[in-house]
């Protein structure tokens, strides 16, 4: 069984996580999609609204990848795994290429008592 997600469910749900400019730039953005004066015939070709509107859905992807990635990071002071207890260190960025692009995001680092190297549980749920 195949499960389907649809980006404006992904929206809704998230919404609230959405960094302030970006939101203040859909909104400005929607609201000239439906202002029939922002896209007169005589000075905007359709080449300029179709590159317009795949800058901004794809900036909304990666906005919303960011989000749902980010979501999956519980945060936790300390985690085991394989039966090892780990303690957090301070975050750290992390990215992955996805269709729409390079999506940067933050997640928690883990290391186990004398241990060189840190876990990243959200690094380990997308396969990375």
């Amino acid at each position: 069984m195949s499960t389907h997600i649809s980006i404006l469910n992904v929206l809704a749900k998230n919404f609230k996580y959405l960094d302030p400019p970006f939101l203040s730039e859909l909104k400005h953005f929607l609201e000239s999609a439906n202002d029939r004066a922002a896209w007169d015939p005589e000075t905007t070709d359709c080449a300029t609204v179709e590159l317009s509107a795949v800058a901004h859905v794809r900036k909304l992807g990666l906005e919303l990848m960011r989000t749902c990635i980010e979501q999956q990071d519980a945060g936790d002071s300390s985690i085991t795994s394989d039966g090892r207890s780990f303690y957090r260190l301070p975050s750290s960025r992390g990215s992955v290429m996805t269709l729409l692009g390079q999506v940067d995001y933050t997640r928690s680092r883990y290391r186990g008592r004398g241990k060189k190297n840190s876990l990243c549980p959200v690094d380990e749920t997308l396969g990375l």
